[in-house]
């Protein structure tokens, strides 16, 4: 496994367990230099719904899943 698909499981990981991820929290986390490019390949590879949010209070974008979904089985 690549580093990139690592990072990427790793992300993905933190999305279904709940979690809001934003460059900050990839970079101490899992060392995720390159979030949004990790969070595009997400949506596009896996067909994922991730949504965007802009803080007002910063300028970094922040990332989660719709409440409540899962990805379908295989």
């Amino acid at each position: 496994m690549t580093r990139a698909n690592s990072q990427r499981e790793a992300i993905k990981a933190d999305l279904l367990a709940g979690h809001e991820v934003n460059q900050r929290t990839a970079i101490e986390r899992h060392r995720c230099y390159r979030l949004s490019s990790i969070i595009m390949r997400i949506r596009r590879l896996d067909g994922w719904p991730v949504e965007t949010h802009q803080a007002e209070s910063n300028s970094f974008a922040c990332y989660r899943l719709p409440h409540g979904w899962q990805p379908p089985s295989p």
